[in-house]
């Protein structure tokens, strides 16, 4: 059970929801962030540290801010265009360097870095380095210590416009590094000290369609999965994952059709918990955004979304910035509610006390996608030097988060068999059925507001029409003569 007390008022937990705080920042950006099991980052106008309580930990400006980075043994290490800064626990750098000589020497363009992969003590940096003004580039790797130490380099000049996106740690040391060719996508691996070898195969998928590798992330059966945003001929979006050993020779997918959405669905973000089983946030014209849950292989068991209606509702906004993560059995989402940046929690079952997703949505698993294998990777290492660079940061003002669900002024009675809610979740209509006349009848929302909902009455039943509410978490109050219950009911109205 997960509890969190906010001035001493304890949130109790319904039998169908875990009772979730959301959380937003005044004057915080959402841009680029991270989140781990201890807590969550932001990098924009400054680096915030904060835990999920809202409270902020410290706040730096003036470094490398407004750029993408990762967190790897509580360290941080930021990267743009063609520099990389390492920061310590508390968020002051360690070193920095300029990678902005350029890898291959048929193009005079500086590095453009596309992801970082931090395994043990090795950074492999993927990069994609651009000629000229023309439409022409070639994917390159600079492996460093944690140092900041250049321990090899490569130069992908065979593989003209092959684009590194993404990379992922490989169980057994080194990085696995993908990206896309001509909507082909592709993967291979890379060892400890980043070289490229001569046998190592490069698997290829989904030809001619994808159009972004969203994320990749290591599984705990040290197998990866890529999370790819894809579409048919008939350009409907038809996003998948792509699962694949560690060493490379086994693959399998699945791939997410939505028979009654047009056009698809679109992947905004993605995590897994311990057991492996994935989460993804989507988006699609209608419903406009979709949460669903799968098992380990990819399998749906349980897909929701909030429609447009209800998003306009909670003024809840997934277009830009959005992370995800599991801990403690709760799923942690970034977004912004009313326009302040936020931290969304919800259950594993994809529920929430106050921005419960409103319908239930239809995703098929089954579709089938294309897998074949292109050749080797011709080895071209080259010598590298990367520039150490100077760079301040200084403490920066961030107020603490402000808990914005916070159902506290009702408690529901636990262990209750006075009284029975059928259906729950309910549409439109519910009924309660008592053990007892009843002398008082209160139904509230999640802030403790009092609804006027139509209800009909016998001595033991009553049958409440909820048409008229917004869907959500509501509590129900039934005042006998010598006590009062409470019990909470979702409704999800058609």
């Amino acid at each position: 059970m997960k509890k969190y007390l906010s001035l001493s008022i304890l949130i109790l937990i319904s039998s169908y929801l875990l009772a979730q705080n959301a959380i937003s920042f005044d004057s915080l950006q959402l841009q680029y962030s991270a989140l781990t099991d201890d807590a969550v980052y932001f990098n924009s106008d400054k680096l915030v540290k904060s835990d999920y309580y809202g409270n902020i930990i410290w706040a730096k400006s003036g470094g490398p801010i407004n750029s993408p980075f990762k967190i790897k043994d509580n360290r941080i290490y930021i990267f743009n265009q063609h520099k990389l800064c390492k920061l310590d626990s508390t968020g002051n750098i360690t070193w920095s360097v300029d990678l902005i000589q350029p890898l291959c020497t048929m193009s005079p363009d500086s590095n453009s870095i596309a992801d970082l992969v931090i395994k043990d003590n090795r950074i492999y940096i993927l990069v994609n380095q651009y000629f000229g003004s023309s439409i022409i580039f070639y994917p390159s790797l600079i492996t460093l210590d944690t140092n900041g130490t250049v321990i090899n380099s490569w130069c992908g000049e065979y593989y003209q416009n092959y684009i590194f996106l993404k990379g992922t740690e490989s169980a057994a040391g080194g990085a696995w590094l993908s990206g896309v060719h001509g909507g082909t996508g592709f993967s291979f691996k890379v060892d400890s000290d980043g070289v490229v070898s001569q046998n190592t195969m490069m698997n290829a998928f989904q030809k001619d369609q994808i159009t972004n590798i969203l994320k990749t992330l290591q599984k705990n059966d040290l197998s990866h999965c890529y999370f790819v945003n894809s579409f048919d001929p008939g350009n409907e979006a038809n996003p998948y994952i792509y699962i694949e050993s560690d060493d490379g020779s086994q693959r399998s997918y699945k791939c997410y059709t939505t028979p009654l959405m047009w056009p698809g669905i679109t992947l905004i973000s993605a995590t897994l918990d311990q057991n492996d089983n994935l989460y993804f946030l989507a988006s699609s014209d209608s419903p406009k955004n979709i949460l669903f849950k799968t098992n380990a292989n990819g399998q749906i068991s349980v897909a929701k979304c909030w429609t447009n209606s209800t998003l306009s509702n909670f003024q809840l906004d997934f277009s830009s910035g959005t992370n995800m993560i599991v801990r403690n059995d709760s799923l942690y989402i970034l977004c912004k509610i009313a326009g302040k940046t936020s931290i969304l929690a919800l259950d594993t079952t994809l529920n929430s006390i106050c921005y419960l997703p409103d319908s239930i949505v239809q995703i098929d698993d089954s579709a089938t996608i294309s897998i074949s294998y292109l050749s080797t990777w011709p080895v071209s290492q080259v010598s590298y030097i990367a520039q150490n660079t100077i760079v301040q940061n200084y403490l920066a003002q961030q107020n603490n988060g402000i808990r914005i669900c916070q159902p506290t002024s009702i408690q529901e009675t636990l262990n209750n068999t006075q009284i029975e809610i059928y259906p729950n979740p309910a549409s439109n209509e519910f009924q309660i059925n008592m053990k007892k006349e009843i002398s008082e009848f209160k139904m509230y929302n999640s802030i403790g507001q009092d609804m006027k909902v139509y209800c009909v009455r016998s001595s033991q039943l009553l049958k409440i029409n909820t048409s008229t509410l917004n869907n959500g978490v509501y509590f129900v109050i039934v005042r006998f003569s010598d006590r009062e219950l409470k019990k909470s009911v979702v409704i999800i109205n058609k």
